[in-house]
């Protein structure tokens, strides 16, 4: 007999122009942190010079080429997985963090994600 507590599925979509995104995106967060240098405090600990950008980092049109990506990947995946053409995943919230070398974030969840 066979039983499942908890399923994993995992989605694998490969991105072609993945090498020019991560690098434009470490422009973006650098330059983000530069801005922003207090930056918000979450899971991070900034004792040890972690930093938290703020939470809407998916508002800017600078990130359009990420969440572009994400929202077709989630809306690839919301189909595959059935659900009602209305209850598409969709971005609510998006965030850079970065860590030095030692650097680490808190245990933590984020309720209500997918």
């Amino acid at each position: 007999m066979r039983e499942m507590y908890v399923p994993t599925i995992v989605f694998n979509i490969s991105y072609s122009k993945h090498d020019a995104l991560n690098e434009y995106l470490l422009e973006l967060i650098y330059a983000e942190r530069d801005w922003d240098q207090k930056g918000i405090v979450r899971s991070n600990f900034r004792g040890i010079g972690g930093w938290h950008s703020q939470n809407n980092l998916h508002m800017e049109v600078a990130y359009k080429p990420l969440t572009d990506r994400i929202k077709y990947v989630g809306q690839r995946v919301s189909r595959e997985l059935g659900y009602h053409q209305d209850k598409i995943l969709k971005i609510v919230s998006m965030w850079s963090i970065i860590n030095p070398p030692g650097g680490a974030n808190k245990a933590h969840v984020h309720p209500g994600s997918h």
